[in-house]
């Protein structure tokens, strides 16, 4: 079998070029897997680093002497550059709100921010439905089937006693 001519190398959470690539793009507002993608890595691949540095944040916060590892260090890098983004695009609606005559550009942040983080910025609606339906449900069922569900209700007590309205 020939020699590789060039070996790959196996990315790193912390490996200057990649955390750059990646955490610009995330700032940019693009999705993680064509985030993951400019840097040169699989969508899930950065998912498990951020999963990693996350508990690994998590279980260090009171640690005043904790060093970071480099899942730590990529995880807090990703978290900066999605406060770049919200800061960014929230400035820009600012900007505009407070512009005269109002802007337009805040509608393209607003749709970023609502698509990229929609538990913050998404619009929330609740429906509240009351609503109250009876439903009569007819089950046939053969013999020995029927006996064996009554017994199974007797022993559970689940089965009220019939009520003289029954037929």
């Amino acid at each position: 079998m020939p020699k590789l001519l060039l070996r790959p190398t196996i990315p790193r959470p912390d490996d200057p070029e990649l955390l750059a690539t990646y955490t610009e793009s995330i700032a940019l507002g693009l999705p993680l897997t064509v985030a993951a993608t400019n840097a040169r890595i699989h969508d899930q691949t950065a998912r498990d680093w951020m999963n990693k540095g996350e508990a690994e944040m998590e279980a260090n916060s009171d640690d005043a002497h904790w060093e970071p590892s480099p899942h730590a260090a990529f995880a807090w890098a990703v978290k900066q550059a999605e406060a770049r983004f919200v800061t960014e695009n929230v400035g820009v609606v600012a900007a505009d709100r407070d512009a005269s005559p109002v802007g337009k550009r805040w509608i393209s942040a607003m749709t970023l921010l609502e698509r990229r983080r929609p538990r913050d910025f998404g619009r929330q609606q609740y429906v509240d439905i009351k609503e109250e339906r009876t439903l009569t449900l007819k089950l046939e069922l053969p013999p020995g089937a029927v006996a064996a569900l009554s017994r199974t209700l007797n022993n559970t007590k689940l089965l009220a006693a019939p009520s003289e309205e029954q037929d």
